[in-house]
């Protein structure tokens, strides 16, 4: 679900049950290496290699590029909320958006895992996008699938 909060920002929020421990769960969607497979291709999606094994923690610091219609875009973003096996929240701190902020919380619900992944961003030009993206609330959501679980 998208929801508008103001003119130019947004909250892209799923939730989504896996069928295996939290701790599992968490441990998957921490690592910065498996944004590859959850990321759409068309976005070409990489990430620095000196931060393919950054420890991740409160403040640790990643590097990434995407392409959007052909246009590369650099990406950092920085870990400000860790709690294992409960929650993390990460921040663009430079990048195509005027902000982002992406918290993915994780509870035991029966044998696996429910998962909520809540993404708070405000589109820079906003009038732009209206204008050239009339549906940007219906397609955003493309931007961020998320798949199932896979063992690490």
């Amino acid at each position: 679900m998208i929801a508008a909060v103001g003119q130019a920002t947004f909250i892209l929020r799923t939730e989504q049950y896996f069928p295996v421990p939290p701790k599992q769960a968490f441990s998957f969607f921490e690592d910065p290496r498996n944004l590859f497979g959850i990321t759409p291709g068309w976005l070409d999606f990489r990430m620095d290699r000196s931060d393919a094994f950054t420890a991740v923690s409160e403040g640790a610091e990643f590097n990434y590029r995407i392409r959007w219609l052909g246009i590369r875009m650099d990406w950092r973003s920085r870990i400000v909320n860790y709690r294992p096996p409960d929650e993390f929240t990460d921040i663009q701190i430079l990048g195509p958006y005027r902000s982002w902020q992406h918290t993915t919380g994780l509870k035991a619900r029966g044998q696996g895992t429910f998962m909520t992944d809540e993404v708070r961003y405000t589109l820079p030009f906003y009038f732009w996008v209206l204008l050239f993206m009339p549906g940007h609330q219906k397609t955003a959501s493309g931007y961020f699938l998320l798949s199932g679980c896979k063992d690490t």
